[in-house]
């Protein structure tokens, strides 16, 4: 599935990259008074000069360390063929208004999601390990863009802040355990956007983001890991993420 959707990924990015290439190259120039003309005329459509609602998903990955020493713990302990986290899952929705030439002010709702399973071994018998965590929240983000910088595309640089949700479960057979936990969250981003269609554009992100969780609360238990000295759950989502998504002017 990894694989799939990160295929999907570079097979979107590589499309949108050599769209605008060739359109760059094969587009004859404009004089003032040609180009004059078609900025009223895409002016008149209120298309990029308005709204802006995006969807998007994408791969992200983390630091997870603290996560992925706990699941070498138990496959060293127990015989165990648990994968390690080296990635997320990222599905976002924003929507964005210009607040000056080329500066725009968005809303947008962030979900995150990772998981791993296997098996090991206790007391001669086979168990079932499963770990899931997921994340969702808010961010307030302003992004500027230089539009139609290269041919067809124009480039973008962000950055927000948000606050952020975390559940996080853990269950072998009958066992489990499960925990909460909320905090503060920044991005720094910078993407491409191609201008496929009069209203519709093809966005390419890349992004670095800040985010921790290090104080899950279980009915006010904190939740810790099964492993020596019982270390605190902590999640550490921080890294680089691709994002590839659709964006609708209006």
């Amino acid at each position: 599935m990894v694989k799939a959707h990160f295929t999907c990924l570079l097979l979107g990015a590589t499309v949108a990259a050599a769209t605008c290439w060739s359109q760059l190259i094969d587009k004859p120039s404009m004089t003032r008074l040609e180009f004059t003309a078609y900025e009223e005329t895409r002016g008149a459509t209120q298309c990029g000069y308005g709204f802006r609602l995006t969807a998007g998903a994408g791969i992200g990955f983390p630091n997870m360390d603290d996560i992925n020493d706990y699941v070498d713990w138990i496959n060293d302990s127990f015989g165990g063929s648990i994968d390690t986290i080296d990635q997320y899952y990222s599905y976002r929705v924003q929507l964005d208004y210009p607040i000056y030439p080329n500066l725009r002010l968005g809303l947008a709702y962030d979900r995150m999601d990772a998981e791993t399973d296997g098996a090991l071994e206790f007391m001669g018998d086979v168990h079932h390990f499963e770990m899931d965590l997921e994340v969702e929240g808010g961010e307030l983000y302003l992004e500027n863009e230089w539009p139609r910088l290269i041919g067809p595309c124009s480039v973008r640089v962000g950055a927000g802040i948000g606050y952020y949700w975390s559940d996080y479960i853990e269950k072998e057979d009958s066992y489990r355990a499960s925990g909460d936990d909320e905090n503060w969250g920044t991005r720094l981003s910078t993407g491409i956007t191609w201008h496929a269609l009069k209203c519709l554009d093809i966005m390419l992100d890349g992004e670095y983001r800040w985010l921790e969780f290090s104080d899950y609360e279980d009915g006010g238990r904190d939740l810790r890991f099964v492993s020596p000295g019982n270390p605190p759950v902590e999640v550490d989502l921080s890294g680089f993420a691709i994002r590839l998504g659709v964006a609708w002017r209006f």
